[in-house]
């Protein structure tokens, strides 16, 4: 199984102008997922949220159906890939110093 890296999945969005677009990004990244058997990083590292629970059930054959997201689902769901993107990006920078508040994150993100 291909593993398609967090920032894959963050790439679909750049193009999006407005909802219906964003939808039909999450629409085409839940069929990428079922017709290649497509790996999310996002699973391992975020399954408490709402689209790594969804993309779980995906992959684990959970979900009977590719779910279609309301607009305040696709919203959210944007939302959680700019938060989950920060953090590893602040993460990365963080963790690269000696500090004692980069080992205090790292307990704290994990």
């Amino acid at each position: 199984m291909p593993n398609f890296g967090f920032e894959g999945g963050y790439l679909l969005t750049p193009g999006c102008g407005n909802i219906n677009d964003l939808s039909n990004c999450f629409q085409k990244l839940f069929e990428i997922i079922v017709d290649e058997s497509i790996k999310l990083q996002i699973l391992e590292d975020d399954r408490n949220s709402m689209l790594g629970e969804m993309l779980y059930d995906i992959c684990s054959g959970r979900a009977t159906r590719i779910p279609h997201l309301s607009p305040k689902q696709c919203l959210e769901s944007l939302i959680e890939l700019g938060l989950h993107k920060l953090k590893r990006n602040y993460f990365k920078i963080i963790t690269s110093v000696d500090f004692q508040i980069a080992k205090d994150l790292q307990d704290k993100w994990k």
